[in-house]
């Protein structure tokens, strides 16, 4: 999170604007998700997308996922400072 924070404040912290890089911020929900008790898929994934589609994509399994998605936001919460 703080690295996310760092990265947006040295790059446009000049201006009234805040960009966040976007493969720091994929790492930081892939990080609460996996401490959440979610795992990560490692094998391929298939997608059907075109030519030019550009995307992301990262599976996670859990026996429970509703657990593990909100034990995430709540982690998320946590180190965002908020009660």
């Amino acid at each position: 999170m703080q690295e996310l924070w760092e990265y947006a404040t040295e790059e446009y912290g000049k201006t009234n604007e805040v960009w966040i890089d976007g493969d720091v911020l994929f790492r930081l929900i892939i990080d609460l998700l996996e401490n959440a008790g979610g795992e990560e898929y490692m094998g391929p994934i298939d997608d059907e997308g075109g030519p030019g589609f550009s995307s992301a994509i990262t599976l996670f399994y859990a026996t429970n996922p509703q657990s593990v998605f909100d034990h995430s936001v709540s982690d998320l919460k946590d180190l965002l400072g908020n009660p």
